[in-house]
């Protein structure tokens, strides 16, 4: 793992290098990166982190075509691409914690029908899984979602809990942290990462 200033490379390189350079890691200020909670039923399919790593994506075969996925979620228009994702799976017992890491690629809000259209192949949730992700958005109040199109995933060996993620981490000892998607500073994604992949 490298650390380089701001300055020097942006989240586009990065991510490129990354691709390239798997499972290399290379971190940056420039780069955002948000903390994205998901039910642990879907992070064993979207995520693979069943008991045997091994195993990767084998309950979905469609997910781990081009390694490319889309996760569903209550529309939100503070999220950006490209950026970093630090998957925090909430509840599961022991399942839970900071699991995974991967590279935001595209982010689009709007309706839900229309999203699942489109990202259909690369999704695990049906279609009323999706809808129950809307809710009312912008001037009109319509109904929307916001897709999240990730790719790169890294599982960690083991999970960082909650209590570990506080210790490491001073910008998320906000109460509710994990309850919502919240921005995270990158060098918080260093230190978690390094954490899960020891």
């Amino acid at each position: 793992m490298d650390e380089v200033g701001w300055d020097r490379l942006n989240a586009h390189l990065v991510r490129e290098y990354e691709r390239y350079a798997w499972p290399s890691k290379m971190f940056s200020e420039a780069i955002k990166s948000y903390m994205v909670p998901i039910k642990p039923e879907y992070a064993r399919v979207l995520l693979g982190y069943e008991e045997s790593q091994a195993r990767l994506f084998e309950m979905h075969p469609r997910a781990a075509v081009a390694r490319e996925n889309t996760y569903y979620m209550a529309p939100r228009d503070f999220v950006e691409a490209p950026a970093r994702i630090i998957w925090w799976v909430s509840g599961g017992g022991a399942s839970g914690g900071v699991r995974a890491i991967s590279w935001l690629d595209e982010v689009e809000t709007g309706d839900p029908h229309r999203l699942f259209r489109k990202h259909r192949d690369r999704g695990v949730l049906d279609k009323s899984q999706v809808l129950g992700c809307a809710k009312s958005f912008g001037d009109g109040g319509d109904l929307a979602v916001t897709a999240l199109l990730f790719s790169q995933t890294e599982i960690f060996p083991r999970p960082v809990p909650i209590a570990r993620a506080r210790e490491l981490s001073p910008d998320i000892h906000v109460g509710g942290y994990f309850v919502t998607t919240r921005q995270v500073e990158e060098q918080s994604v260093r230190v978690l990462y390094e954490e899960g992949s020891r």
